[in-house]
């Protein structure tokens, strides 16, 4: 015989933590989403305001289902849906594996009786987990309406890398990965570690990465990091969550926050400093958080749901994480059903195109920024930009001194990158040296003039040409500066070459 008891407060759940954990354990779950450390931490910071029920179904005295849901009334309608709908990736029924089904039916009983209309929008469901292929079952066993919204979740299993046709495919990705990370290392100490500073260090650098950008998840706002900063702090049998950080010249520059079950390694947050995005670290903390996880023994590299093309081309194995939307009989939650699985349809949809999601995260979330944050010159500026970019038509003309000699004074100094990470204006610098410009300065904060001994770069109208040998390129000078710096780089026994727009007043120097 079936009881059902329900929880309705944080306090009487700790009652159950012991049995909720067994539970768990015997079933080997790697959802960390599920685990008790996760659910009472989600139920003390971000679910003090909801409707909380937690339905348990007890067998002689003994627990052996639990139901982690909220309960909302509209319109007559008596809605559920699984907790932490907006910060759980994955959820499902907490249950022993043979009283799965008999749980479900019983609570679905239970409710009908107490309640006449009824609407389930159960969030989370992973296709290839028990939980999401029982509800279906059921629901077309009694034949009650139901819509099935789902969206791609790639994987990498671990164990898969090692294997002949994926060891290729990993090896290629990591050889264009170690060519930019030696490009990085060229010019300073890179480190990819256990992440030891201030919570507040990684939030602020999330803000950072995310500050032009539309950012949905509210990971660093308000009591969110507060929960995100006590979860890292929590341990239970089978449940923890691992930073880890990139470092450069000992300046924290991205972190990845992992949340880990038994073998799964969920990468639930990654960002790295917007500075820095042209040495790709993204792509630098993906590889080594990989192989930690190889060394750790994980066998599930989880990049959570999405069409992102960097987590497909990774991925081993593709499940797919569910919506499932299903309601009584009656014409009035039919109705609402078919309204909401519309909405869904739509919204699945758009979000299945990542051009469409690129779009609105980064275009739209520049032009937001600029407009609440720009001055009016700013404004005026961009204008004039745009137009130009439209309407004119950019030439350059090369100009090449050969070799002579001089003894000059040197008043420019070379700046190395590690000279320019406090600097006000890094965000444009960073980028200059990973296309192989040398700084140089006659201060600390103003930028003489660029160097480039590889190549003659004009990046305004997309040209590149390698140099000869015994060869350099200099570009953004000052006219009153260009006889010191000549006579600078001829010491060197350098011929110099520059370039200079068709209508700029700097030809007349030439």
């Amino acid at each position: 015989m079936l009881q059902c008891k329900v929880i309705t407060s944080l306090k009487d759940l700790e009652d159950y933590k012991e049995i909720w954990s067994q539970i768990l354990e015997r079933a080997n779950n790697d959802n960390p989403f599920v685990e008790y450390e996760w659910i009472a931490a989600w139920w003390h910071f971000l679910g003090k305001a909801d409707p909380v029920e937690i339905y348990v179904v007890v067998h002689k005295n003994t627990p052996i289902a639990f139901f982690p849901l909220t309960h909302t009334s509209r319109f007559g309608i008596h809605q559920f849906k699984f907790i932490g709908d907006d910060v759980a990736t994955y959820m499902q029924v907490i249950s022993e594996k043979e009283w799965l089904e008999p749980a479900i039916e019983y609570l679905l009983d239970v409710l009908t009786k107490k309640y006449k209309r009824l609407l389930f929008e159960l969030n989370g469901l992973l296709e290839s987990r028990e939980s999401s292929k029982v509800l279906e079952k059921i629901a077309i066993k009694r034949q009650l309406p139901y819509s099935i919204f789902r969206v791609v979740t790639p994987l990498i299993e671990i164990e898969e890398m090692d294997h002949p046709d994926k060891k290729k495919k990993f090896k290629k990705k990591f050889k264009d990965i170690i060519r930019c990370e030696n490009r990085f290392k060229s010019l300073g100490q890179l480190t990819f570690q256990p992440f030891e500073e201030k919570y507040e260090d990684m939030f602020q650098l999330y803000n950072r990465r995310w500050m032009k950008k539309i950012d949905t998840s509210g990971f660093s706002a308000g009591i969110k990091m507060l929960f995100f900063e006590h979860l890292a702090n929590q341990k239970g049998r089978g449940f923890k969550v691992e930073i880890n950080k990139l470092s450069f010249e000992n300046k924290l520059i991205g972190f990845t926050y992992d949340i880990c079950c038994r073998g799964r390694r969920v990468c639930y947050k990654m960002a790295h400093e917007p500075d820095f995005h042209i040495f790709g670290p993204g792509r630098i903390i993906e590889r080594e958080n990989l192989l930690k996880s190889k060394n750790d023994n994980n066998t599930l590299y989880d990049f959570g749901s999405g069409y992102e093309p960097y987590k497909l081309e990774w991925a081993t194995k593709l499940d797919f994480t569910r919506k499932f939307l299903f309601s009584s009989n009656g014409l009035r939650e039919r109705g609402f059903r078919n309204l909401l699985s519309a909405l869904y349809t739509v919204k699945f949809k758009i979000s299945s195109s990542h051009q469409y999601v690129e779009m609105k995260r980064d275009r739209f979330g520049e032009v937001l920024y600029f407009i609440k944050n720009a001055t009016m010159k700013e404004h005026y500026e961009k204008i004039v930009d745009v137009c130009s970019n439209i309407f004119s038509i950019d030439t350059i003309d090369l100009y090449c001194l050969e070799n002579q000699s001089f003894q000059p004074d040197m008043n420019f100094k070379e700046m190395k990158i590690q000279d320019i990470l406090e600097h006000n204006h890094r965000e444009e610098l960073v980028p200059l040296f990973f296309k192989q410009y040398r700084l140089y300065s006659n201060n600390k904060e103003e930028i003489t003039f660029l160097r480039n001994d590889q190549f003659i770069r004009e990046e305004s109208i997309n040209y590149m040409e390698a140099l000869p040998s015994n060869s350099t390129f200099i570009k953004d000078y000052d006219v009153n500066n260009l006889q010191e710096i000549v006579d600078m780089i001829q010491q060197e026994g350098l011929t110099i070459y520059t370039a200079v727009h068709g209508a700029s007043y700097k030809k007349e120097v030439y």
